[in-house]
């Protein structure tokens, strides 16, 4: 801007000078900046910018030197040149520090007094004295440029003068008016400059009391110091100048709030105090991991109590050829051996009625046994087919407490130390973000308060400062503000007041979610499908979709895999540990006295974090379909139940919104070998219902002739959540 002023004002020696202005321009943008826009242009280090000004100066004396020869006027004006440019670019540089960009935009933005330097480190008080010093020299050298400027009168330095002494000492208080005002005024008259400080002084300490006010005693302040220091001439050099001033600033800075002054160590500590007794009711409250679970195990003891309803009672074969057995014993001491009816054999019909009320926990009676009149020993008979039956159910009730029992302690234990632990996690300080959010509150206007972030997986956030009405520490920039720092979204917050101390609270906030359709086929004749599949909302927004395919097929198939579900979600939902859950259930699985297994194919979705997860136990492959692109999730695993050890895999993925998941029982795909069509649809596939894909599935499935095993298709869709809204919704269609 110099260089074009200069350009068009003098002539020819101007054009030169505007020339040198753009060599160093140019210098500076070669040393600094680069392509990758990481860096932007005059970003240099204060050392390299003074020798960019130190070149131009000399460039200019050596061409004043060889236009005018070397004459002593010459020469003292190439010293100057060399020597002011590089100092005023010192004193100025200030303003542009890069790392008092936080500053800068307090300045303009309002709010805390950032040129505080309360808690401020060695380095960053020195950078902001740096720059208080570099914009006193910035107003000095702006009122010169001012000072040949008369209109009507009126000289246009001291109105200048006049306006930036009135916001100063609105904006940050008596002393620095008083500081602006000496140095806005100092180059016109070091006499007058003392009236311009007297005025930012006055006006400052006033202002809380009213602009008029304030503006009034400023200006009698500044008044009686010209009209003492040069009477009437100094009174009428001045005093108009700073009423214009004042008139044209009562509509510019109606909307500039004063910055709050430093805040009292008083303050500080009360902030503190409140923000302490706030983390202690947090965290005294939160025993989230623990409680889940206590929850999780009552639910748990029904699921398996359900389950293993008339499962720990022999079975029909085993009580069939036990009541063979004991008449076969028994009827071979009569004497009346070779004529009874009984050592042909119970009749059918007999039998089976015996073997239904013992597997009902009731016992036989000598008519259970013989219909016709009987022989008259039935009734001890039937006595020794009780006592078998009593000894028989005790032997596998001893069987399966001895093989379970002391791990299914183990793996109560590792559940609830592991809870503990994920609680005692969550209520821990977390240093890097606090010290982040701490960083942030000067910049809006909380000045000496204090903050405190607790936990990492989901950050529970506290600000507490001296904010009489809440209007700052309500302010929507704020709020945005912490969610940038954590890097999450931020739901509602809460407040409370304690005095003159506002405290705010939130929680992060889900920024995805998901919504999941099934479709499921029995396979052969079967009216009862073999495969369970569920999905489940929990209460802090986790998403889950299960599938679980039983050994075999029909309702012992489906027992099996409903057990695996309802076992899964009801302890995944609350668990910090996959790897005990799923050896707690496959404990219960091999407690069966059949043979049995399950597959499991989790998918699971944290919407707070983004974070989403495959679980794979003996699982068909599933998929992860964005646009046209396909990414394929198999694990190499057998189902539980088959092995003592847990044969199982945690697959972490990252998904997007507009994703689709599909996942799928082995019946629809035992392998990609097995079913090449399968990646073809889906890649094809343009469907973006979730119903309407996992249909497709289906149909294709059917269509390829595998229709002997069960079948079942479940396809959940990723959907962002605004940031608005802090409610996490998943639906099941």
């Amino acid at each position: 801007f110099g260089a074009a002023v200069g350009a068009l004002t003098l002539g020819r020696s101007g054009i030169i000078y505007a020339m040198i202005s753009l060599i160093v321009l140019f210098l500076r943008m070669i040393v600094s900046g680069d392509r990758s826009g990481e860096s932007p242009f005059f970003s240099e280090g204060l050392t390299l910018r003074m020798s960019a000004a130190l070149i131009g100066g000399f460039t200019a004396a050596i061409y004043e030197v060889l236009l005018s020869g070397f004459s002593l006027a010459a020469i003292l004006f190439g010293t100057a040149m060399v020597l002011i440019p590089p100092v005023v670019t010192l004193l100025l540089s200030g303003l542009f520090d890069p790392s008092l960009s936080a500053v800068r935009s307090g300045l303009l933005r309002g709010g805390g007094d950032v040129l505080s330097l309360r808690s401020r480190g060695r380095d960053e008080g020195g950078g902001v004295i740096f720059f208080q010093i570099s914009a006193l020299v910035l107003t000095l050298l702006i009122s010169l440029s001012l000072s040949e400027y008369v209109i009507l009168g009126i000289n246009l330095s001291y109105i200048y003068a006049s306006l930036v002494t009135l916001l100063a000492a609105k904006r940050f208080g008596a002393l620095r008016g008083a500081a602006v005002g000496f140095a806005s005024a100092v180059g016109l008259s070091s006499l007058y400059s003392v009236a311009f400080a007297l005025a930012g002084l006055v006006a400052g300490a006033l202002y809380p009391f009213g602009s008029v006010w304030a503006m009034l005693a400023g200006g009698a302040a500044l008044g009686g110091w010209c009209a003492y220091a040069g009477g009437v001439g100094g009174f009428l050099s001045t005093f108009p100048e700073y009423v214009s001033a004042a008139l044209i600033s009562t509509p510019l800075f109606a909307r500039i709030s004063a910055v709050r002054s430093e805040v009292s160590e008083d303050s500080e500590g009360r902030a503190k105090e409140v923000l302490g007794t706030a983390a202690l009711a947090y965290r005294s409250s939160f025993t989230g991991a623990l409680d889940s679970l206590a929850a999780s195990l009552t639910s748990l003891s029904s699921v398996i109590g359900k389950y293993k309803e008339g499962r720990g009672l022999p079975t029909e074969d085993e009580l069939a050829k036990l009541i063979g057995n004991c008449a076969r014993d028994y009827c071979s001491t009569c004497s009346s051996c070779g004529i009874c009816t009984l050592e042909r054999g119970i009749p059918e019909h007999l039998l089976r009625s015996s073997v239904s009320k013992l597997r009902s926990g009731g016992e036989l009676v000598p008519s259970d046994l013989c219909d016709d009149g009987g022989c008259g020993r039935e009734g001890g008979l039937s006595a020794s087919v009780n006592r078998a039956t009593a000894l028989l159910r005790e032997e596998k009730y001893r069987a399966f407490m001895r093989d379970t029992t002391a791990e299914h302690m183990a793996v109560t234990a590792r559940l609830i130390k592991e809870a503990r632990a994920e609680d005692d996690a969550e209520r821990r300080l977390n240093e890097a973000l606090t010290e982040t959010v701490t960083k942030l509150l000067p910049e809006h206007g909380l000045a000496g308060g204090a903050a405190m972030v607790l936990g990492s997986e989901r950050p529970h956030i506290m600000v507490a400062a001296e904010d009489a009405d809440g209007a700052l520490i309500s302010s929507p920039a704020l709020r945005s503000a912490l969610a940038d720092a954590v890097g999450m979204p931020i739901g509602k917050p809460e407040y409370y007041k304690s005095g003159r101390i506002a405290l705010l609270e939130c929680s992060t906030a889900p920024r995805l979610g998901a919504v999941c359709s099934i479709v499921s086929r029995p396979g052969g004749r079967d009216e009862v499908s073999g495969d369970v599949a569920v999905t489940r909302e929990c209460e802090d927004g986790r998403f889950f979709a299960l599938i679980s395919d039983g050994m075999g097929s029909g309702s012992e198939a489906r027992a099996t895999a409903k057990l695996t579900a309802d076992f899964l979600l009801s302890s995944l939902e609350h668990s910090p540990s996959d790897e005990a859950v799923l050896r707690l259930l496959n404990l219960v699985i091999r407690s069966e006295s059949e043979e049995c297994s399950a597959t499991v194919d989790i998918f699971s979705l944290d919407p707070v974090s983004g974070s989403a997860s495959f679980i794979k136990s003996g699982a068909a492959p599933s998929y992860i379909k964005r646009g046209s692109s396909l990414f394929r999730i198999r694990s190499r695993t057998v189902p539980l139940g088959v092995m003592r050890e847990v044969d199982a895999e945690r697959i972490r993925a990252e998904v997007c919104p507009g994703d689709m998941v599909i996942m799928m029982s082995d019946g629809v795909s035992p392998s990609v070998e097995d079913t090449p069509w399968l990646p073809e649809l889906l890649s094809r596939s343009g469907a973006t219902d979730p119903a309407r894909l996992a249909e497709q599935v289906m149909e294709a499935a059917l269509a390829s002739g595998n229709a002997t095993d069960d079948m079942t298709v479940a396809v959940t869709k990723i959907f962002s959540v605004p940031d608005e809204n802090t409610e996490f919704s998943a639906k099941i269609d």
